[in-house]
């Protein structure tokens, strides 16, 4: 029986290595008149936004949305079309230009390195090759659940939301308006369209454009689990998982409820914490998964080999 390593992304940056959200605002502010940062601050909660990003995807700010593009709305050409398409497009790209952009150096980063058996599977959540690079660990023996960034391809590359949310023109006019007042909303138009029937027409096609969104920004768990089904198929085969730089967040719930609910009853589970602040939310976490009685945890900096 061997271990099992999930590494996050708290990983990356135990090592120094700029992966965070926070850093890809900057890669991005980089870009000369991007408008793709632009539609960030126009779509989602910008208070949130690099502290949550994969959430926030699932969270469209719908009315900032609306009257952002009012104007466009007598016309077939208004940008609801595209953000399903080219939205996602060119955010798998960017993704991809900043991963590529990180350079993973040996005397640099890895100088934290930490005491991991390498005879052991890895289930990494992260983009960048640094178990091979820094710990010289198989290539066959590390599985990349959201993608590996290789040279010339970003079609590999999984991000996503989580949200089950049907994002629809009723659902909207319920949740902010209540049953009976359709009309509030269909006043924001006044300007653009007197017909009523042409203005309720439009807006529940923007809405069908923006579910389509949502629609493809989930996370296709099951196929990734598929893809990687050596290491789910085998969860009872493995001695301890070893959870390190990964906050369980609900984003990645799917996967982790598989894990748990399929690794043996005795299987322990070392979960690595930063800091008091970060056990805190980790064990609001764990409790969630119903397996506060099987977990072990380890300051990061603390970790031991595990034979």
């Amino acid at each position: 029986m061997s271990n099992l390593y999930i590494v996050g992304n708290g990983f990356d940056l135990h090592h120094d290595l700029k992966t965070s959200y926070s850093d890809f605002k900057k890669f991005l502010e980089k870009k000369e008149k991007c408008l793709f940062l632009k539609s960030l601050y126009d779509y989602f909660d910008s208070e949130n936004l690099w502290s949550s990003f994969e959430e926030a995807l699932g969270d469209i700010e719908i009315f900032k949305y609306i009257n952002l593009y009012i104007p466009q709305i007598k016309s077939n050409s208004f940008f609801g079309k595209r953000i399903s398409n080219e939205f996602i497009r060119y955010l798998r790209n960017y993704l991809y230009q900043w991963i590529r952009s990180i350079k993973i150096d040996i005397d640099i980063h890895g100088k934290k390195c930490l005491p991991i058996n390498q005879n052991s599977i890895f289930l990494s959540f992260n983009y960048t090759n640094t178990l091979e690079i820094l710990y010289n660990i198989d290539q066959s023996n590390i599985f990349y659940l959201h993608g590996k960034c290789t040279k010339d391809n970003n079609s590999s590359l999984i991000i996503g939301h989580n949200s089950d949310e049907i994002i629809s023109f009723e659902n909207y006019l319920i949740k902010y308006y209540g049953f009976d007042n359709d009309k509030k909303i269909l006043e924001l138009i006044d300007g653009y369209c007197k017909d009523y029937s042409i203005k309720k027409s439009k807006m529940k096609y923007i809405f069908m454009k923006l579910n389509d969104y949502q629609k493809k920004m989930k996370k296709n768990h099951s196929c990734q689990m598929k893809l990687n089904n050596i290491v789910f198929n085998e969860m009872k085969m493995y001695k301890r998982i070893i959870i390190l730089g990964h906050s369980l967040g609900d984003v990645d719930s799917v996967y982790f409820n598989t894990i748990f609910n399929s690794c043996n009853d005795d299987t322990p589970i070392i979960v690595s914490y930063y800091d008091k602040k970060s056990l805190k939310k980790l064990k609001e976490q764990v409790r969630k998964y119903k397996i506060d009685k099987k977990v072990i945890y380890t300051e990061f900096k603390n970790i031991p080999f595990f034979d």
